[in-house]
């Protein structure tokens, strides 16, 4: 911190020291000067997608999502190919309950880097907010075999089925769930 501190009086001009600032105090776990630092990085160079994205994921873990929105969507026009981006934009459109939209942008993410688990769950849960029940059944079961130790997969696979009518197959997964994972 000392450093990037020392670095940032000889040039105050630096958008790339001002994120690295913010990467560093939010390490050490000072949220609000990660998010001062990330702020003064976008002033600087408004155009700077990376702290556009910190911004945007902190805030939506704030649950201050308007502003989460504001900086995302900003971070979208620049690069709207960014994996990034879009996964933290279906974060947000998700928590406002805004399920066509976070599926929208979890796909786009997907398709672009498909073996992350946690994109695939999150867009499992809007596939569920939005009533796609056969889509959420297959992104849970893509995801418990991409990764078969995601055990909220396996419940939320199971609540699925059973809103499909499928008791035996909610019972099946749900059985096999604790067979591997008991408490």
């Amino acid at each position: 911190l000392e450093y990037i501190t020392r670095a940032m009086k000889i040039r105050p001009e630096s958008a790339e020291y001002a994120f690295t600032l913010g990467q560093i105090s939010e390490a050490l776990g000072s949220r609000e000067a990660a998010l001062a630092a990330h702020g003064k990085a976008v002033q600087l160079d408004k155009n700077y997608v990376k702290p556009r994205i910190e911004l945007g994921r902190l805030y939506d873990e704030a649950g201050q999502y308007d502003k989460a929105m504001e900086h995302l969507l900003a971070a979208y026009k620049i690069d709207p190919d960014s994996v990034e981006v879009n996964n933290n934009l279906g974060s947000v459109y998700l928590h406002k309950e805004l399920y066509t939209e976070s599926i929208a942008h979890y796909v786009k993410a997907i398709s672009k880097q498909p073996n992350v688990p946690l994109m695939r769950y999150n867009l499992g849960l809007a596939y569920t907010g939005a009533n796609k029940f056969i889509e959420a059944r297959d992104t849970f079961q893509q995801l418990i075999k991409m990764e078969p130790s995601y055990w909220e997969a396996y419940h939320n696979l199971g609540k699925i089925l059973i809103t499909l009518g499928d008791k035996a197959g909610a019972k099946e997964i749900l059985q096999g769930l604790l067979a591997k994972k008991p408490d």
